[in-house]
């Protein structure tokens, strides 16, 4: 039987008093597997039966789910070549247009290039601190790795 994922819906409605005196109530949530958790009892029943049932620790799970979205995005067509040259992370794929473009490898955003203290540095489009001197612009680099521009 394959496997399917199951949205459940909780619908708390908001109930007033006619008179107004009582102000407002809302239904409480449901009974939670772990207490301020999102996780329902289904992951956390999976999770336990791997572990334990069937010898697989947290760290394989974790493997067996990523080679499983690896697989996916290669059949769907969304998987990128990367590269990682002069410290930045080159990404090539459908998001990028088909050509090199340069990514943060801190925090996989677009880099853009910038000049510090006199220097070409590339600098994260998401402002995590990841910065990089460079000795040549990156649409040379571009180029070197096969693309006409950056």
């Amino acid at each position: 039987m394959p496997a399917k994922l199951i949205r459940h819906e909780i619908v708390r409605p908001k109930l007033a008093c006619p008179c107004g005196q009582a102000g407002v109530s809302i239904a409480p949530l449901p009974a939670q597997v772990i207490e301020q958790g999102q996780a329902g009892a289904g992951l956390v029943a999976q999770v336990m039966l791997s572990k334990y049932d069937d010898h697989c620790p947290l760290y394989r799970q974790q493997n067996q789910v990523l080679a499983a979205e690896r697989k996916h995005e290669l059949e769907s067509g969304d998987a990128e070549d990367l590269r990682i040259y002069r410290l930045i992370e080159f990404r090539r794929g459908k998001r990028t247009g088909s050509k090199w473009k340069p990514f943060c490898p801190k925090c996989h955003m677009p880099v853009g290039a910038s000049w510090v203290k006199g220097k070409p540095t590339a600098i994260c489009s998401a402002h995590c601190g990841w910065r990089a001197v460079i000795p040549d612009s990156l649409t040379e680099i571009s180029k070197e790795l096969g693309d006409d521009a950056a």
